[in-house]
């Protein structure tokens, strides 16, 4: 049997590869992040994080950070343009996360869609990832998938609290249905 090599544009065992650069770092666990999406960081970013003292630096190298420009009552809108190829990577791995389903980032997302439209969204759907991308880069960490399920239970247990300081505030007492 002879050997068949692989098809045009596709890379023979490219995870391994990846790994073996990465020192077995692996942050194609986080979700969206594929193999090809990985390369295209690691050349833009490269596999030292050092540069960056924390995973703040980081997004904020990425232009992924919230800008916000204020002085009393006035706002700025502030033009960003985007220095590196790695924002616009991070932004559309967030792209497709926007509206996947039984993923906890993906409600994320659509929760701020919701009250701040897509830009915003997006935008911060790119600054988890790069967060995360970070952590398993500098650390090792593995990224786990919680679900959606434990996201949608932690926010109503934010807003039961709420409530809870709300009621004690106005002198009032919240009993359950």
């Amino acid at each position: 049997m002879e050997h068949i090599p692989p098809p045009a544009g596709q890379v023979k065992d490219l995870h391994q590869h990846l790994l073996k650069m990465t020192e077995g770092k692996d942050p194609t666990g986080i979700t969206g992040i594929t193999d090809y999406s990985f390369l295209q960081i690691i050349s833009e970013v490269g596999t030292d994080m050092s540069a960056w003292k924390t995973e703040k630096h980081f997004v904020s190298w990425l232009k992924l950070s919230p800008q916000n420009s204020s002085s009393g009552k006035m706002f700025k809108r502030i033009r960003v343009k985007h220095h590196n190829k790695a924002n616009l990577l991070f932004r559309n791995i967030a792209q497709g996360m926007l509206n996947t389903k039984h993923v906890a980032i993906g409600s994320f997302g659509r929760r701020i869609k919701a009250k701040r439209g897509s830009a915003v969204a997006i935008k911060a759907i790119a600054r988890k990832i790069a967060c995360f991308f970070y952590r398993v880069m500098t650390k090792g960490e593995a990224f786990v998938e919680r679900g959606i399920e434990l996201y949608e239970a932690q926010l109503k247990e934010q807003r039961k609290k709420y409530l809870e300081k709300q009621a004690v505030k106005l002198n009032m007492q919240l009993i359950p249905m």
